[in-house]
């Protein structure tokens, strides 16, 4: 069984990929519709930096720690009650749940080529996966209401969007209503994974919290900057909330 805690004025979800896959599948076969969003560094950054990506992370039904920052930040703060939850893994175990249990899914985001081998691979490893619909994240904003009705037509129950932050926070939030799905998670670059264009750390990196050196590495001219000035960001944010956190205790302890 997961547990909740507070991360910020975040209620951050804590447990294994197997425990949450199960509670999460739990739910959706009661009929409870639930939204996910995977926190890391990069997206507490830019719950610092606007106010309309607050309201949105808000919105989620459950959240759960994906970067180490999340993990170290939520124990600064005395919130912590796990580890990292990383999303790709939680969207393995999700596939496997759909194919066992009969349910459908529906792929949306990266290159058209990307998405293509992506789905073969996925198919390869769940051959009896009910997949229902496929589309490229490549439109722009102005047909996200076409886009959600298409993935509403498709009958799918699970989505899956791998575009980037906050363009997939803001679709499933935004088009909630009418993508009427019974799960939607945002998923990040994790087609390119599926595809082979990107590759995973090894597992001791993964457990040592360091699968992003692994990746700037990999790109380090793309990612390189942008994860110090995420990473800058987000200790900012927390540091910020440790030191208010700690002045209510004192408060509390005056009166």
């Amino acid at each position: 069984m997961s547990a909740v805690s507070r991360f910020l004025d975040l209620p951050v979800s804590w447990g294994s990929v197997e425990e949450l896959a199960a509670e999460i599948l739990a739910r959706v076969n009661r009929g409870t519709p639930i939204y996910h969003a995977s926190l890391n560094a990069a997206k507490m950054a830019l719950y610092r930096r606007s106010e309309e990506f607050r309201q949105n992370l808000r919105a989620f039904d459950i959240l759960t720690p994906d970067g180490v920052s999340i993990v170290l930040g939520a124990w600064m703060c005395g919130g912590s009650c796990g580890g990292r939850v990383p999303g790709i893994d939680l969207m393995g175990a999700l596939l496997a749940a759909a194919e066992s249990e009969g349910l459908s899914v529906y792929f949306l985001g990266a290159r058209p080529d990307v998405l293509r081998t992506a789905r073969t691979r996925i198919e390869s490893r769940h051959p009896r996966l009910r997949i229902v619909g496929a589309r490229d994240g490549y439109f722009p904003q102005r047909e996200d209401f076409v886009v959600a009705r298409q993935v509403a037509a498709s009958g799918a129950d699970l989505l899956f969007v791998g575009m980037g932050s906050p363009r997939k926070e803001d679709f499933l939030i935004n088009h909630r209503e009418v993508l009427r799905v019974r799960f939607a998670m945002g998923v990040g670059g994790a087609f390119d994974v599926w595809a082979g264009r990107v590759g995973r750390a090894p597992r001791w990196m993964q457990s040592g919290g360091l699968e992003w050196l692994y990746r700037v590495r990999q790109e380090p001219r793309r990612l390189g900057a942008r994860y110090l000035r995420d990473a800058i960001d987000c200790a900012l944010l927390i540091g910020e909330w440790w030191v208010r956190c700690a002045l209510g205790r004192a408060d509390d302890h005056r009166t």
